[in-house]
């Protein structure tokens, strides 16, 4: 989300890197630049209407003028992951192949982890199943298997919805299911007001199919404008029986109220609608992958849709990605914008089973306040100067205007390993864009770029690594790059790990610097001279002045201190990670 919404006047393109107080969700800190979570940037404002000597600025609404302090509620709705509203950062990690009580196979849940300002703590971490929802947990459900995270209901402290895309129903499987737990200020999330969406339930436009898988994607944003984060929900396996076309995919926005999450407005749409560009087939996986962001400047949040199993020309598996403009009645259908490789000056050829859309991430990279969006491309092949090496994977960038005009071609940046000093060499099965984020992990006010190679190998085989690009404040450059793995923070490389699987990002110590986290979820973990393969594992690289650091680097998995559960195999503790 670009934009932080102030009591009072409406300031374009002001960029608060004042050294002051800042308060965001009612704490107060000192920020060396603006706290930047997930690739969160401040760019459109409102200033509250009066302003004394001592109050510090506030992004929250309403704001009580009077003390040293504002205590309100942000009214950037996707802004910093805080479930109990006390300025840190907190993560949550989706654990879909978990098995509860070690009987009911692959019901899934999920893990909380609070921010302090020593960093993620485990002490008053929470463990959840659709137990704690519904009252029932049964198998193959996958609860935890994607997140998302936004104030639905607007009271300053972040809400998280948990998908379960193998939830079956009236005697159907894999029909989907999302629930949203919300959160509540010095509580964090609780079971009051839980709910539960899916197509055909709660007044959810659709029918709820067999193997639609409703909630493989979750996305966030504030689409309509209104300062209350909405929800968009993909099913990239849903058919449109009425052409016989099977697994075309479809996405749901769902807005959200001052009463939380409401279906009254909710939107269903998929690409070949009347209003909707590209032609519909079968296997084209629309919804497989969603960002957002205010990709034009315009105060809405826009919605990004990946479709990586579009064919084109006969060519299979291509890959394209779909933008609708956010505007104060939602998500338009109207102006669409459809995005593919060698198409709308976006460089690169379409190839088969290149999959351009498959991972989508976005952020602010050159500071105009504008979004840009990141596509991954894991299965693009890279010649290595001798020839190509078949899924080493690349990212393309394209870049946004803060004057209207929306995202660009023009100035696309591709990026894949061994290209213009970009570290590491291209290596078939890498996978390079596998995962992505976008944040501000050195606090200079613009975001950066954190690229997931889980398949590369470096001592051992498939073992993962991180890149992480910085921005120069005008674009991202190799200047400063890092190339992490395990090794370089706690933990030893072992094959299969897939370091850099999931990644997300937040502010967990409240330093100002916007911190890393990786996902390991294949790592094996050592239980009482067992080793549980594939436990899963993840990994904190704290953010600084000079960006990622290994200084003070956690690891966590389920038999850390503290935290409820066991490791065990094929848990893949890490498989999803909230954002």
């Amino acid at each position: 989300m670009v934009n932080k919404i102030f009591n009072g006047i409406k300031i374009i393109s002001l960029f608060l890197f004042i050294a002051i107080a800042f308060v965001m969700n009612g704490r107060s800190f000192a920020a060396p630049a603006p706290a930047v979570a997930g690739g969160t940037t401040c760019y459109q404002v409102y200033l509250p209407l009066v302003i004394r000597a001592g109050n510090p600025i506030s992004s929250d609404s309403p704001a009580s003028i009077g003390g040293g302090t504002l205590d309100c509620s942000p009214a950037d709705p996707n802004g910093l992951v805080d479930f109990n509203g006390d300025g840190y950062a907190d993560l949550a990690i989706g654990i879909p192949t978990e098995d509860r009580n070690g009987l009911v196979a692959d019901n899934g849940a999920i893990q909380i982890l609070y921010g302090t300002a020593d960093g993620l703590n485990a002490e008053n971490n929470q463990f959840w199943t659709q137990e704690n929802i519904l009252g029932v947990s049964l198998p193959d459900e996958q609860f935890g298997f994607a997140l998302a995270i936004g104030d639905f209901n607007g009271d300053g402290t972040s809400d998280l919805a948990v998908s379960s895309p193998g939830e079956g129903r009236d005697g159907m499987t894999n029909v989907g299911q999302v629930d949203v737990i919300y959160g509540y200020p010095g509580t964090g999330l609780t079971d009051n007001g839980t709910q539960s969406f899916g197509q055909s339930l709660n007044g959810i436009g659709g029918l709820a199919e067999e193997g639609d898988r409703f909630g493989e994607a979750l996305i966030s944003g504030d689409f309509n404008g209104d300062g209350f984060a909405d929800l968009a929900v993909g099913s990239s396996k849903e058919d449109l029986e009425s052409d016989g076309i099977t697994e075309m995919g479809a996405v749901n926005v769902i807005y959200g109220s001052a009463d939380g999450l409401q279906a009254l407005d909710d939107i269903i749409f998929h690409h070949g609608l009347e209003s909707v560009d590209l032609e519909p087939a079968s296997g084209d996986y629309f919804g497989a992958a969603l960002a957002s962001e205010d990709f034009d400047g315009d105060g809405f949040d826009d919605l990004a849709v990946g479709i990586p199993g579009y064919d084109i020309l006969g060519v299979d598996n291509v890959g394209a990605v779909m933008v609708f403009q956010g505007s104060d009645a939602g998500i338009s259908l109207l102006g669409e914008t459809a995005w593919r490789q060698g198409e709308n000056s976006v460089q690169g050829n379409p190839e088969d089973h290149d999959s351009f859309g498959t991972v989508l991430a976005a952020g602010d990279f050159d500071g105009n306040g504008a979004g840009d969006l990141v596509v991954g491309v894991p299965g693009e092949d890279v010649n290595n100067g001798v020839g190509d090496e078949t899924d080493a994977g690349a990212v393309h960038v394209l870049f946004g205007s803060a004057i209207g005009g929306g995202l660009s071609g023009a100035n696309d940046m591709i990026l894949y390993q061994g290209l213009d000093g970009i570290l590491g060499a291209p290596e078939t099965l890498d996978r390079l864009g596998q995962a992505l984020i976008a944040a501000d992990f050195n606090g200079d006010g613009v975001d950066d770029l954190a690229v997931g190679v889980p398949f590369q190998d470096g001592d051992q085989l498939n073992q993962g690594f991180v890149q992480v690009l910085y921005s120069n404040g005008s674009t991202l450059s190799t200047d400063g790059q890092d190339l992490w793995a395990q090794g370089l923070v706690t933990g030893a490389p072992e094959v299969d790990d897939l370091f850099g699987y999931t990644l997300t990002a937040g502010d967990y110590n409240g330093d100002g610097f916007t911190d890393l986290v990786v996902g390991a979820p294949y790592e094996d973990v050592l239980v009482n001279a067992v080793t549980e393969t594939d436990a899963g594992a993840l990994h904190v690289i704290y953010g600084s002045g000079s960006g990622l650091t290994a200084v003070d680097n956690q690891i966590w998995y389920q038999e850390s201190t503290d935290i409820p559960d066991d490791s065990e195999m094929n848990d893949r503790f890490g498989w999803a990670l909230g954002r």
